[in-house]
């Protein structure tokens, strides 16, 4: 475990507070909270800034232990918590178009390969704020390599600059989709 993590638990016992509480009174889920105490991931500044609030700490002093621990992360590779986030997508994915006789496998990377009437596709996931370059480079490099029909581009949540992306994308067969339209396409393949 991490010294942020270390010092938010410290502060919890000493307040005798409970991950619930302290969730619900910074404004996060349950959920989120139980990720950030268990080290997936160091949250934004201005989560830091609401935990601390809550707990009666200094922000500053947090987010400076947060910053010291965000240092060990590297920045070349994905961190744990987007991995561990691309895996449970690309799971909740492969339960959904199972029902539409899709055959699924899932690997590191890809983490999603889809089987249909005999062509093969990858399905990629982004991070908000994803580098569309970057995104479209390993897609066509992907593409390549295991000779897909098509890679789709399924990003955490889609932004303006995702929309204008995607139109560049399509060129190369690279198809930026949410979950749902990519149920869709799939349906009418």
């Amino acid at each position: 475990m991490n010294l942020f993590v270390n010092k938010i638990r410290k502060e919890m016992e000493s307040i005798e507070i409970s991950v619930s509480a302290l969730a619900q009174a910074a404004g996060f889920s349950r959920t989120y909270m139980t990720d950030v105490l268990r080290g997936r991931y160091i949250p934004k500044d201005d989560r830091i800034y609401a935990i601390a609030q809550v707990l009666g700490l200094n922000p500053k002093d947090l987010i400076s232990v947060a910053k010291e621990a965000r240092a060990g992360i590297k920045a070349d590779r994905p961190t744990r918590s987007f991995k561990f986030l691309e895996q449970r997508r690309a799971k909740s994915l492969a339960e959904a178009v199972t029902t539409l006789g899709v055959d699924c496998s899932f690997g590191d990377y890809p983490p999603l390969l889809l089987k249909l009437n005999k062509k093969s596709y990858a399905v990629l996931f982004t991070q908000t704020k994803a580098d569309h370059r970057f995104t479209l480079g390993c897609a066509l490099e992907l593409k390549e390599r295991d000779k897909l029909d098509k890679v789709y581009v399924i990003p955490e949540l889609r932004t303006e600059d995702d929309i204008k992306y995607s139109d560049l994308m399509k060129k190369y067969g690279v198809f930026m989709l949410t979950a749902e339209e990519l149920m869709s396409e799939l349906k009418s393949i």
